[in-house]
């Protein structure tokens, strides 16, 4: 029954299923050959952006996670939006750690701009099962826990970030575990001119370890503020968000750090309606309950902002510079070391 079969297959000029073999396991070779040359850091400098997803829109990731995938030993990572991205130096950060514990750390600075704490916690617990995480920083005000803001929320949907916790998906499998898949998703940007521009700026001003680079200095004026959360209260999503990741990070060991990220003095009371009051009551009591509830380090730091960085130091209203991030962080360093807030 088969030579008939593979003499009809001749006449008809198809490949044998041998050829088709060769021909597969070719192709699979090539696969592996060019998955193990994206292990190398100058290839990867070579090739576009990576992309964890065909629908992403957000130029910044694709750069974040270029630098995330050419540092060796990470252990330490932070997260939450542009405040923490500006604010907090994972050099300064590690070198601190290793000094009150001994230990060595390897810190990387993951905030994205506008990202709220929904997707910044799903990106949290997908890199805490790629590396042997110790200690999370999470940074957060209320414009991270605002449901006035959606741009990036669809982040958190990506299977790469469902995958581990919440979606298994063939998808979410092969961004997890292979780095050919992030490449061949940016192909979907090549045309895009407008996100390729952006990515430049964003590979301009990231540093190897994800920190914005930001030297200008602006001086902030009362006269040109007004009330930008109207009738705030902390999103439900992004709350039990935060909730479910910090129970996760406690069960598997992981030490869960979260940090008040402050505001220029004079935007500070016009950032949420009602001033200080409803701030206190609206975005510090909720996260309180959060972390206590988890048992996790919350470190307060508005009410001393005035005397940790200089006007100098604000690149605007919400965003240190890098002299203010420098500062910044020897506060928190300074804070975890009296307060004995390293385990």
């Amino acid at each position: 029954m088969l030579d008939p079969l593979r003499k009809k297959i001749s006449q008809l000029g198809l490949p044998s299923w041998k050829s088709m073999g060769m021909t597969a396991l070719f192709l699979m070779m090539f696969l592996v050959v060019f998955e193990l040359a994206l292990q190398s850091n100058f290839i990867v400098r070579a090739l576009p952006f990576p992309s964890p997803s065909l629908e992403s829109h957000y130029p910044e990731i694709g750069v974040k996670f270029e630098r995330l995938f050419q540092v060796k030993g990470i252990n330490c990572l932070f997260f939450g939006s542009s405040m923490i991205d500006a604010g907090l130096d994972p050099v300064l950060f590690e070198k601190g750690l290793e000094a009150v514990t001994g230990r060595q750390y390897t810190c990387f600075n993951m905030g994205l701009a506008g990202v709220q704490t929904e997707a910044s916690t799903a990106v949290a617990s997908t890199l805490t099962h790629w590396y042997p995480v110790e200690i999370v920083v999470i940074g957060l005000s209320p414009l991270d826990l605002s449901s006035n803001f959606t741009k990036t929320r669809p982040i958190a949907q990506m299977p790469v970030f469902t995958y581990y916790e919440r979606k298994p998906t063939i998808e979410g499998f092969l961004f997890n575990h292979f780095r050919l898949p992030w490449y061949f998703a940016s192909l979907s940007h090549v045309a895009d001119t407008a996100y390729l521009k952006e990515q430049v700026e964003w590979d301009e001003l990231l540093t190897d370890r994800g920190i914005r680079l930001t030297t200008e200095s602006n001086q902030v004026q009362e006269k040109d503020q007004e009330v930008t959360l109207l009738d705030y209260r902390v999103n439900p999503t992004d709350a039990q968000a935060l909730d479910t990741t910090l129970a996760n990070f406690k069960s598997r060991g992981i030490q869960s750090i979260v940090i008040e990220f402050p505001v220029h003095p004079v935007y500070y009371p016009y950032l949420v309606e009602g001033g200080e009051t409803a701030y206190q009551d609206r975005f510090i009591k909720p996260v309180k309950e959060i972390t206590d509830r988890n048992e996790v380090e919350f470190i307060h730091t508005q009410r001393d902002i005035s005397s940790i960085v200089t006007e100098t130091d604000w690149f605007n209203r919400n965003h240190l510079n890098i002299t203010g991030a420098e500062k910044f962080t020897r506060y928190i360093l300074d804070k975890l070391r009296n307060e004995g807030g390293v385990k």
